[in-house]
């Protein structure tokens, strides 16, 4: 099995996705690697045929997991982590790393029910990255008053979240939920920008805006438009998920020597694709100084 352009890797099926849509990036996918790296976290990947393909659930199930000690730990890169449809491997996941791990961090569009955001709940060290972009159906199949609604299930519950626009899309992305968001007691979001645009998405984005993109296909494009005004003037301040991840988890434990996590570090880097605009030195040294 592997990834197609124009089928949905995942519920949310965004019409912009970097994965499906993206020849290059959707050939590396396809190598199905068990894990991945950037230089704000490792990740172990779940694809959506995990339950109809042996191989790749024994791969899973077989990971090392201790070569993520001390480490800022992801849960699928290619998918979303709250589908329901893989809430099994979500576990699994959970009980393997969270002990071992200075933080675990979920990145979703997929609206997080009561009971998942209570399992959630139970890890002192996750963090939830809920994105929130504005760009509205059917360009993602879940809304924003959906997004509005996992954000309050984590205040309520005392889940750790921050909201990302991402992409936000020049023309396109509608930051006209920040005051909601702000009442629900958020001050920080992140905003990215687009990084894959193709003549296929004519058909529901204008003209106008994909002059912003043509061409640019391996940048992240994040035009200023008075996006970053809306957002000042919403009370919010900018905060990546790198830059949260490191502020409110590099103090946890467990810490590593170097020579250990150099150790595991080197190993991870035999398993995992590099998946950062990063060179691979820059993020082999950033996966070891978050772990010491």
């Amino acid at each position: 099995m592997k990834f197609i352009a124009g089928n949905p890797a995942c519920p949310v099926a965004c019409k912009y996705c970097f994965i499906t849509e993206h020849d290059t990036r959707r050939e590396v996918w396809n190598q199905n690697p068990v894990a991945g790296i950037n230089k704000a976290c490792t990740y172990i990947n779940v694809p959506p045929w995990i339950i109809e393909n042996n191989e790749v659930e024994r791969r899973f199930f077989n990971f090392p997991w201790e070569v993520l000690e001390g480490d800022f730990v992801g849960f699928t890169a290619i998918t979303d982590p709250l589908w329901p449809k893989i809430d099994y491997y979500l576990q699994y996941f959970l009980e393997q790393v969270a002990s071992r791990t200075k933080l675990v961090t979920l990145v979703s569009k997929w609206p997080a029910s009561r009971w998942q955001m209570a399992q959630l709940a139970q890890y002192h060290n996750l963090f939830l990255v809920v994105g929130i972009t504005g760009n509205h159906l059917p360009i993602e199949r879940v809304s924003v008053q959906q997004h509005l609604e996992t954000l309050a299930l984590a205040k309520e519950y005392g889940v750790r979240a921050l909201p990302i626009a991402h992409p936000y899309i020049a023309g396109v992305s509608d930051l006209g939920f920040l005051s909601e968001l702000h009442k629900l007691g958020y001050s920080e979001i992140s905003v990215k920008g687009l990084r894959y645009c193709d003549a296929r998405m004519s058909s529901w984005m204008p003209e106008a805006s994909r002059r912003h993109y043509i061409g640019k296909e391996n940048e992240e494009i994040l035009p200023e438009d008075g996006w970053r005004e809306k957002v000042a003037d919403a009370g919010f301040s900018l905060l990546s998920p790198r830059e949260w991840y490191l502020r409110e988890g590099i103090g946890l434990g467990p810490h590593l020597s170097r020579e250990e996590a150099e150790r595991c570090v080197k190993r991870v880097f035999e398993l995992a694709n590099v998946t950062s605009s990063s060179s691979s030195l820059a993020v082999r040294q950033a996966a070891i100084a978050r772990r010491m």
